[in-house]
């Protein structure tokens, strides 16, 4: 134990030193990514602003690291001259008229590359060169970005004017100088279908469109996760080594092992962790509209991490549950306690599944169960009890009864006698 003790006191004392790391390193850029925002950038007075920064570049600068834009000032943030930055917008429509299932993912990707692009850039490096001849200027400006969103609500009249029919539609913008010519949107158009990949590939894309190096960095959370767990089963398997080195040798007739690493498929497979590798979705959904938190994507094929994990997870407890359930029967305990763990443990299967089965049927609304079984099946299932219908249907149609439709103890006395009970007396009288 003294071995996995300082290993593990080691990856702690790593963990300290990367978060330290991470929090000194991002600390200005932090709060920038704060400051994002769905409010339109206000006009700042000129004694509130230094005299070495262009008005408009300041009013951006101060709304990183994206910025909702609409009729009333989209002139003065994109199509004024001289702009010095790069314009990279986006016009969606996320409202809830709309059932846009793109609108949103995209928008996510959007603001998780504007949010990782920003916390690595210095928007407001060599700002003093707006001052500068035209040269100077322009390649300052170049290697500056700004990231904008239009929702259709907002921005009708330059919907309308660009002619836009569909959306989501990305455009990275190069800037511009005083002239400079009139330029087509369509020849700076970035495909939506890059944000399916994430926020890596949408920044690859406005690289590549704008010539601005830009990556998106990976958290070092998982792997040190990652890196904890391999320390703690390498530090269990020294220690149980030095005790008894033969014992170890045979370390794969571990009964535990294999139950660990039948959880661990199992968990894999029902989680969509290999969905999640491919496409590499958000942990969870955004709603940029009111700040709430999604867990569940509305898509019947899409999902966020923590979906998965959360599936997998309650699938393990629901099957251990019943596990319990049927352990509790033989445990050496007293009679009370016996029933009392098997009742927990039901409970907690029967909650658990229906939890489960609501999550499956809000995933799939459009899936109909009555469509994977024959005719005859569902109409006996869904049909009413008959003089004719036997001891199964009754049963289950008083089930149906005890779980959607019970009022009172009485009247479920009453249905359980039309059901049940004058059925068996009849058919014994007959006898």
């Amino acid at each position: 134990m003294r071995l996995t003790f300082i290993v593990l006191l080691a990856v702690g004392l790593l963990l300290l030193a990367a978060s330290a790391e991470a929090k000194r390193s991002s600390g200005v850029s932090k709060k920038k990514v704060e400051k994002g925002s769905q409010k339109e950038p206000e006009s700042t007075s000129d004694s509130a602003r230094s005299s070495k920064v262009p008005p408009r570049m300041q009013e951006v600068g101060d709304l990183l690291p994206y910025t909702y834009i609409s009729d009333k000032n989209f002139t003065r943030y994109i199509v004024d001259r001289p702009r010095d930055y790069h314009a990279v917008i986006m016009f969606t429509a996320t409202a809830k008229q709309y059932q846009c299932s793109v609108c949103h993912m995209a928008l996510k990707g959007f603001v998780e590359g504007a949010k990782a692009y920003h916390d690595g850039a210095d928007f407001m490096a060599g700002a003093d060169a707006a001052f500068a001849d035209s040269t100077a200027r322009l390649e300052a400006a170049s290697k500056r970005v700004a990231f904008f969103v239009l929702e259709v609500d907002q921005a009708r009249s330059v919907f309308d004017d660009m002619g836009l029919e569909s959306v989501p539609r990305i455009y990275a913008l190069p800037p511009t100088q005083e002239g400079s010519p009139k330029m087509r949107m369509q020849d700076f158009d970035i495909p939506v279908q890059v944000m399916v990949n994430g926020a890596q590939s949408f920044l690859k894309a406005v690289s590549e469109k704008t010539g601005v190096s830009m990556e998106a960095k990976t958290r070092p959370a998982p792997a040190l996760l990652v890196l904890c767990i391999v320390a703690y089963v390498l530090a269990w398997l020294a220690t149980n080594a030095s005790k008894d080195p033969s014992a170890a040798l045979l370390w794969y007739r571990a009964p535990g092992l294999w139950v660990s690493v039948s959880t661990i498929c199992f968990c894999v497979g029902v989680s969509g962790s290999i969905f999640c590798v491919i496409r590499s979705p958000p942990w969870y959904g955004n709603d940029f509209k009111n700040g709430s938190l999604h867990i569940f994507a509305g898509q019947g094929r899409e999902q966020y991490v923590l979906e998965g994990l959360l599936i997998a997870l309650m699938a393990v407890l629901c099957g251990a549950s019943a596990m319990v359930a049927y352990k509790a029967t033989k445990m050496q305990v007293g009679t009370v306690m016996r029933h009392a763990l098997v009742l927990a443990a039901l409970a907690a299967f029967v909650t658990l599944a229906t939890q489960l089965a609501e999550i499956y049927m809000f995933k799939t609304g459009w899936y109909r169960i009555q469509e994977t079984m024959p005719p005859a099946v569902w109409d006996w299932l869904k049909g009413s009890v008959r003089k004719s219908s036997g001891l199964p249907k009754r049963i289950l149609r008083l089930s149906e009864y005890w779980m959607y439709e019970f009022k009172d103890w009485g009247s479920f006395g009453k249905k359980t006698k039309s059901l049940l009970v004058d059925f068996l007396f009849r058919g014994s009288s007959t006898v």
